[in-house]
This record gives structure tokens, sequence and C-alpha cells, in this order.
């Protein structure tokens, strides 16, 4: 609770001249699947928003615009997503900066006996019926163009981005009878999608793809060395957003929103010899109650 009251403190210092700030409750619903047994997570989460995308400091120019801030966090849950305006080449076109984190905490119950090698080359036997206590994370440099008119296009931004992912993953790999492994996923992509956020109702998508390499325990089972071409991902992420903005009276709204988040990784190699696993994905569903004040 004292991060909420801290969210709070920090929406509520910025009062007096940004577009709004707002918070937020709801629920998320977590799906991971890159263990042969899927884990998932299902929690109240508190939300604290700060929009100063439209703050103009300059009509063009280095910094022109003002920063966004959101921070989604539960128990097991942390999220923050922060934009900066690098520089505006018109009053409506700008390059932006985001850096996205994701933390959360899982467990899964081992349905198979099976042998976990760390990166450090650790080993431990996991027997039928095991809990196993894990965390993903992941953290995404993102840079993109972004037109922010009133009446936006089914496409007003379009970036380049670098991602790193982190999970335990199963995979069959040559050179160990280990199946558990510390997994990481790093590279770059592509992205596009539609920023809408007016009256009434508001839906906004984005796609990233991207390649990327893939380290399976690589310290310990050296399988980058046995095939690197088998040892990277295709990388599919969609996420779409539902929210109506509703007028209460004069500078505040309330606003409801559907998430849906999907990401999938997909071996490059069809017919692998040295490095096998299948398709790993990650699915979240989520909604919240925003409770903005606009300025």
């Amino acid at each position: 609770m004292h991060q909420l009251l801290f969210i709070i403190c920090l929406l509520s210092s910025a009062f007096t001249w940004g577009e709004y700030s707002g918070i937020a409750n709801g629920v998320i619903d977590t799906q991971n699947q890159f263990l042969s047994d899927s884990a998932s997570l299902q929690e109240t989460t508190y939300e604290g928003e700060l929009n100063l995308q439209t703050y103009r400091r300059h009509p063009i120019g280095w910094l022109a615009r003002g920063p966004k801030i959101k921070i989604q966090q539960s128990p097991s849950y942390l999220s923050v997503d922060t934009h900066v305006s690098l520089y505006q080449f018109h009053i409506h076109q700008g390059l932006w900066f985001q850096f996205q984190w994701q933390d959360e905490s899982m467990n899964s119950e081992i349905s198979t006996s099976l042998v976990y090698v760390s990166n450090s080359g650790a080993a431990q036997t996991l027997n039928t019926g095991d809990i196993i206590d894990f965390e993903r994370h992941l953290h995404r440099a993102h840079v993109y163009w972004y037109e922010s008119v009133k009446d936006e296009g089914p496409i007003n931004t379009l970036g380049l981005f670098y991602s790193s992912e982190s999970s335990p993953v199963n995979a069959d790999i040559t050179s160990t009878n280990a199946t558990l492994f510390d997994g990481t996923f790093s590279g770059f992509g592509f992205s596009l999608g539609r920023i809408k956020d007016d009256r009434g109702l508001n839906f906004q998508w984005q796609m990233y793809l991207a390649k990327l390499d893939s380290d399976l325990s690589n310290d310990a089972t050296q399988h980058r060395q046995l095939s690197s071409a088998e040892s990277t991902v295709y990388q599919m992420g969609f996420r779409f957003d539902w929210h109506y903005r509703y007028y209460l009276g004069p500078y505040w709204y309330l606003v409801p929103s559907v998430h849906v988040d999907y990401e999938r990784l997909l071996q490059t190699q069809f017919d692998p010899e040295f490095v096998e696993h299948k398709q790993f994905s990650w699915v979240q569903l989520s909604g919240f109650i925003a409770l903005r004040r606009y300025f």
C-alpha cells in the first residue's frame, strides 16, 4: 500500500501543468507457457499514471513535449512504462523514447521428473509434484515516431526496439540431459500501432516483430556453439486496448478499460538437430477502472 501512496503523491505534485493524471484499480490474469507445465497469475492490481505529453516546451525541437509514466503494481507483478520526447519535427509529429520494465513472480507444479541446470552450471533434480517458484523479466527500449493528431488514422506510431526477456524454459539440448534452463531472449525488432485517447470509446493497438538470440543456460550448455542458427527465435506480439472516457464533470473522467497482451516465441529452425523447444507464449488479460483529472 505504501507504494500506491507514493504514486498518488507523485501524481498530485503535477496537478498544475499536465494533460492528465489518474489512479486505477483492476485485475490482471497472466498465463506463462515458457515451461512444459503452464503457470498462471491472477491478482488485484493498482495503477498510477501521469501524462504530460501535450505540454509544449517548444512547438518543435529537442525535448519539446512532456513525459508520460504509468506504473502497475500487485504483490507479484510490477510494470513501469515511461515515454520521453526526443525531437518534435512538427507540432503534431515527433520522435519518442519508451522504456518498459516488467517483473512478475509465478509458480508451477512439475508433472514429469526433470533436471534443471542454471547458467552457472548448478544442477538440480525436480520430481513430479514439486512446486517451483520462478520470475519473468522484460526490459524493452523503444524509439518510435508518433503523430499526435486528434483524429488519428489506423496507424500513427512506428518504431524500432531492443528487447531482453528472461524466464525459465523447457528445451532439449544434445550436450546435456537437463531439460529446464535459465532462458534469456534478446535482440532488435520493429513495431507499429495506433494511439487514440478521446472522449467516448477508444481502440488502440500495437504489433511488434523481432528476431532474438536465445540463451538457454548457455554458459553451462554451450548450445550457441553447437548451433547458433538453432539458438534464435522469432518474436511476435500484439497489444489491444479498449477504453471509454466517461465525462463526470469539469476536468474529471471515469475510464474503464480492457487490455489484451499476447506474445509468442517461435524457433527459427523448423527441423533442429542440436537445440529444440516448443513455441513459448505469454498472455495477459487485464481490466481497470480509472479516475482521471485533466488540466
